[in-house]
């Protein structure tokens, strides 16, 4: 749909233009990163202190997840220096398999189990799972390529698990778009909870639980964003209310789906 490409390409952009402007300068000659990359070959950048960003990534990191960025030091102007983890990001008109969705509910539920905390059930949330957002190693289309890290933690911070998980379903299986098949959506759902959940039954009850109205409530959140302080365009709305409607229109299966193996009826 026109405003999901223009959200991706957005994402794209967004990430040239903090790479422009953090400069992938070398560091200060006191440290071990030369010439913009790491000894191990990772990418070097520089931007402006975000302390919720710093202490989120250096947490998932000390938990083992090292998927993501990690926090290298603070430079004499205040700046954070990070190394990015090796892949390469997808183009924009990338379209997912069912293998690489369901490998990336996998890295999903690792990055939240080590962003867990000790009570309440909160985990570390991206809040912005956009393709644009994860690596793939190999890059996107080659042979076995698969994804293998999430960058751009800019707006990451403590939540449930429900929040990335319909937000991430909805932009990289593109619910709502009238070309896509309404069954294969369902199942490719379905799978990629189900490669979440891996065997824990209350885990899938737990992120299934009003999956539509989850859903919904993620869309409606998307859309406040950039009507006040983003692109106050006709394209959102109508987008959001797209995809709200095909929500609604398979609102009895997606609400099945907390129940494992239950037959998709998408009417």
């Amino acid at each position: 749909m026109p405003f999901l490409k223009k959200l991706l390409s957005l994402g794209y952009m967004q990430r040239d233009m903090e790479n422009m402007e953090a400069g992938l300068r070398p560091p200060p000659e006191r440290d071990s990163v030369p010439g913009g990359k790491t000894e191990d070959g990772r990418q070097v950048i520089w931007k402006p202190d975000n302390k919720c960003e710093r202490s989120i990534l250096c947490f998932l990191r000390k938990n083992g997840f090292i998927a993501c960025p990690e926090f290298l030091f603070l430079d004499d102007d205040g700046r954070a220096c990070y190394a990015l983890p090796k892949g390469k990001a997808p183009p924009s008109t990338a379209v997912f398999t069912e293998k690489q969705f369901r490998a990336f509910m996998k890295l999903l539920r690792r990055m939240h189990d080590a962003g867990a905390g000790e009570s309440d059930g909160l985990v570390v949330c991206h809040h912005d799972l956009l393709p644009a957002n994860v690596l793939f190693d190999p890059p996107y289309g080659h042979l076995g390529s698969l994804p293998c890290a999430i960058v751009h933690w800019d707006v990451g911070c403590y939540g449930r698990r429900w929040e990335d998980i319909v937000y991430a379903c909805w932009l990289w299986l593109d619910i709502g778009n009238p070309t896509r098949d309404s069954e294969e959506t369902l199942s490719r759902i379905a799978a990629g909870l189900d490669a979440y959940a891996g065997d824990n039954p209350a885990l899938r009850r737990e992120i299934c639980t009003d999956f539509a109205g989850r859903l919904c409530v993620r869309m409606e959140t998307v859309a406040f964003r950039w009507e006040t302080q983003g692109d106050p365009t006709p394209d959102i709305r109508r987008w959001v209310n797209s995809s709200q409607h095909w929500v609604f229109e398979h609102r009895d299966a997606l609400n099945a789906l907390e129940q494992p193996g239950t037959p998709l009826d998408i009417g």
